[in-house]
């Protein structure tokens, strides 16, 4: 099941970049429209441009023609009115290739070069810590910094219920105008003082992430890598999204061609309080990550597991006629009967070892305050334990009174 886990979130990160793509794509092909466009106008005015000058050329070449010949002057008449001619050739040329080539916006842009590799590090700083990294000193395997994914933004209340309500109230009143304009006015205000406010920023990027190429296996080189340090001595663990340790039967299988997983700890430092160290391995058949990060929020264990005789559990009323079938002594009382006492059962359940309890107060019937507890207990809900509370210490000790 991890596994799928795994495969559907490389499906979904290779969806957005195809989506990415698609969308670089489009807009290259804008521009290159509009380019298009462009440029058409242009040589459309310089046609036009052209052909003007051949007109003002042929009507003085038609004067030339009625004054009488001196000398090859006509010669030197169509010479000088090509020039002109020639010029504006030349500068249609300059326009529509060398300009556009050189110094033109709207160019394709030039494709990012390669990131230069780095050297392997031996260790990953994660906050005040550092911890083992994958251990890699072939020469062949190279190492790239890499942009870690950046999360995902808010999501927007969507404006349509607000605008449905509005269209869809009815009319108000002549009596009721002043009310509406009041509390219009009050919106407005509210509406003002929210814009006024600074926008909240977004939270800082503290992952970093590694790509490893040139390996071989990177399954096993990841396999091994997780296997030592979920070792007691390194203190990671397996855990889900929301930084809860995995049981050891939910441990990601890591034999798929592709797949994610996280290890985490809490942070040691003290300059790190409150935060967790997590190392995210992905991998394909080309290449492995290694994302390192101290985001806010504690690893924790999973929630016990409900107890085997759960069904058969214990009700309140049954705790409470259970307590007072007993010998006061069992309990640690005086007197004789349980007829001298009156039980009470408090709201809510304690967990005591992991199993949640009835809380049952104890009070003396003979006793001249009416709220005098005489003894504080806490019954299982599997009517396995019974427990007595010492005030004084906060302590619970459990009464052996059960068969």
């Amino acid at each position: 099941m991890k596994g799928d886990k795994a495969e559907k979130k490389a499906a979904k990160a290779e969806k957005k970049a195809a989506k990415q793509e698609a969308a670089a794509k489009k807009k290259a092909e804008k521009k290159a429209a509009n380019a298009k466009k462009k440029a058409a106008k242009m040589e459309k005015k310089a046609k036009n441009r052209i052909a003007k000058q051949e007109e003002k050329a042929e009507k003085l070449a038609q004067e030339a023609d009625q004054e009488p010949a001196k000398g090859g002057g006509k010669k030197k008449i169509m010479i000088i009115l090509l020039i002109p001619i020639v010029l504006a050739l030349l500068a249609a040329l300059a326009y529509f290739v060398i300009i556009p080539k050189f110094f033109s916006k709207d160019k394709e842009p030039e494709p990012e070069p390669e990131p230069e590799p780095i050297t392997a590090p031996v260790t990953y700083q994660m906050g005040q810590t550092a911890v083992p990294a994958l251990p890699v000193w072939d020469a062949n395997v190279l190492v790239y910094l890499e942009d870690p994914p950046e999360p995902p933004a808010p999501e927007q209340e969507e404006d349509g219920e607000a605008d449905k309500e509005e269209d869809g109230k009815p009319e108000e009143k002549d009596g009721e105008e002043g009310e509406a304009d009041k509390e219009g006015e009050e919106a407005e205000g509210e509406e003002e003082k929210k814009a006024e406010e600074p926008a909240e920023e977004p939270p800082a990027i503290t992952a970093v992430r590694y790509r490893y190429e040139g390996y071989g296996d990177y399954r096993e080189l990841l396999m091994g890598y997780a296997a030592f340090m979920t070792t007691s001595d390194a203190g990671f663990a397996f855990v889900d999204d929301t930084l809860v340790r995995l049981k050891e039967e939910e441990y990601p299988i890591m034999t798929t061609h592709r797949g994610v997983v996280t290890l985490a700890r809490n942070a040691v430092d003290e300059a790190d309080a409150g935060k967790a160290m997590t190392i995210q391995l992905e991998w394909t058949d080309t290449n492995c990550f290694v994302t390192v990060d101290t985001p806010e929020g504690r690893v924790k264990d999973p929630p016990p597991p409900p107890t085997a005789n759960a069904a058969a559990s214990m009700t309140l009323m049954e705790a409470m006629d259970f307590v007072n079938s007993l010998d006061p002594a069992d309990l640690g009382l005086s007197g004789s009967s349980m007829e001298d006492y009156t039980i009470y059962a408090m709201d809510g359940a304690v967990m005591i070892d992991n199993i949640p309890c009835m809380h049952l107060n104890v009070y003396d019937n003979n006793a001249t305050g009416t709220n005098v507890v005489a003894g504080q207990y806490f019954m299982s809900s599997d009517g396995q334990h019974i427990y007595l509370l010492h005030p004084d210490t906060n302590t619970v000790e459990e009464l052996d009174v059960l068969p």
